[in-house]
This record gives C-alpha cells, sequence and structure tokens, in this order.
C-alpha cells in the first residue's frame, strides 16, 4: 500500500481483546509520535469517556511493535494498538491448541470491541457511493461544505444558494443535541461563511445542517479531534 502510495488516514488494530483472567478490565492502547497515531490514541481514550465504556485502559508510548499496525508505523502512517493488558495478565493459552471460545470473556471483549467501532464510526467520514436512498433524484444547486476537517479548531462552513432566503444554520453533536446557532435569518445568493465553534468543544463527531423553506435541509459532518 505505501508502494503505491495509498490514502490511509489512520489503523485501529485490534488483536487480543477476549481474555481478561483477573477480571480488572485493564487493557492497553500502543501509540508513538507517528503521523496522527497520538490524536488517533486520544480518540480512543475520549470515546472510552463519552460512551462510558468500562475499562481501565493504559496508555503505552512507545507502543509496542509485535503486532499488525507496526508496519504502518514503519511507513509513516498513524496507527494504534489496542490489545489486553497482554503483559501482567496474558492469555495463558495464547497461540495452543487450547486457546479456545471457552476462555473468553465476552463482556470484556465486547467493551473492547465497541470502543474500537465507537472510535473509527467518529473519526469517518461518509462517502457517497450512489447507492443510497438519494440516488436518482435531482441536485439541487444548493450545496454546503467545511474547512478544516477533522479539525482542533474553529471550522468555517461555506453555504452557496442560487437565490436568497431566510435559513437557520445550526450545530449538532453526536447525540443530535443542537449545541450551537451560527445564524437564522436572510441570506443573500451566493456563497456565505460561517464559523463553527470547536475549539472548545469535546472531542467527536458533529454535524451542520441548513434549513430553510423551499429548500431541501443540507448537512455537513465535521470531526474535533482531541
Amino acid at each position: 500500500m505505501a508502494a503505491n502510495d495509498a490514502l490511509i488516514r489512520g489503523v485501529i488494530n485490534m488483536d487480543a481483546i477476549a481474555y481478561d483472567g483477573d477480571g480488572d478490565t485493564k487493557a492497553r492502547i500502543h501509540t508513538r509520535p507517528v503521523a496522527n497515531s497520538i490524536e488517533l490514541s486520544d480518540s480512543v481514550f475520549a470515546m472510552r469517556d463519552h460512551y462510558n465504556i468500562d475499562l481501565d485502559l493504559i496508555l503505552t508510548n512507545p507502543g509496542a511493535t509485535y503486532s499488525d499496525h507496526a508496519s504502518f508505523w514503519t511507513e509513516g502512517y498513524g496507527a494504534v494498538l489496542v490489545i489486553e493488558e497482554f503483559s501482567a495478565d496474558g492469555n495463558p493459552y495464547y497461540h495452543t491448541p487450547d486457546d479456545r471460545v471457552q476462555y473468553f470473556d465476552v463482556p470484556y471483549y465486547e467493551k473492547l470491541a465497541k470502543l474500537s467501532l465507537a472510535t473509527l464510526a467518529t473519526l469517518a467520514e461518509p462517502v457517497n457511493s450512489g447507492m443510497g436512498i438519494d440516488a436518482g433524484q435531482e441536485l439541487h444547486a444548493e450545496r454546503m461544505y467545511a474547512y478544516p476537517n477533522p479539525t482542533t479548531e474553529n471550522a468555517t462552513v461555506w453555504l452557496e444558494l442560487p437565490a436568497g432566503r431566510r435559513v437557520r444554520v445550526s450545530l449538532f453533536d453526536a447525540l443530535g443535541k443542537e449545541v450551537a446557532v451560527m445564524h437564522e435569518g436572510a441570506i443573500p445568493g451566493g456563497k456565505s461563511a460561517f464559523v463553527v465553534p470547536l475549539a472548545d468543544g469535546a472531542p467527536g463527531g458533529y454535524v451542520v445542517r441548513a434549513v430553510a423553506e423551499g429548500m431541501e435541509p443540507l448537512s455537513v459532518r465535521l470531526v474535533r479531534l482531541p
């Protein structure tokens, strides 16, 4: 992939995530100062706190290189390793014929899986594949886009309208709660810019939504990094 200049935003490597012999819910997040690896590990901890996932996470920096994420570090890509507390509570059946499902701690496994998927979903950006419910519908002249995205600071959203109208432009958090109103009132035709107040917001996903009579609602997703 590196030889082909693959565009890889980041890697979340779930390795051994189902053994917790002493039931202490400890797990390790391995990271290194490579590309955006530190930001990825910060996002993992932020999602643990945001969703109240009962895990005692331990940050390891510089992280170990014994799993698949290490090859991404070698090529300069951001990556983290999510793994059970392998050093102090290792699975005694690891890589043996007795490494069986019966020794899994399923609730622990579920928590680590949820943590990894929550981090991935929060940082992901939607891709329009042409197969969604809007496929085949007429395109509207109105459009909205944002920069920078993802961001650690305030962003700017641009709204382009073919004609003037009254519009409400609001910011919603990942739970669908309206957290800010950037504009409510008349907007002329053409391009208008609005500051999205993310600098002091919690890490995670946000949506800016523009609503007006006679216009399909527009939305753009933003990610606030730690």
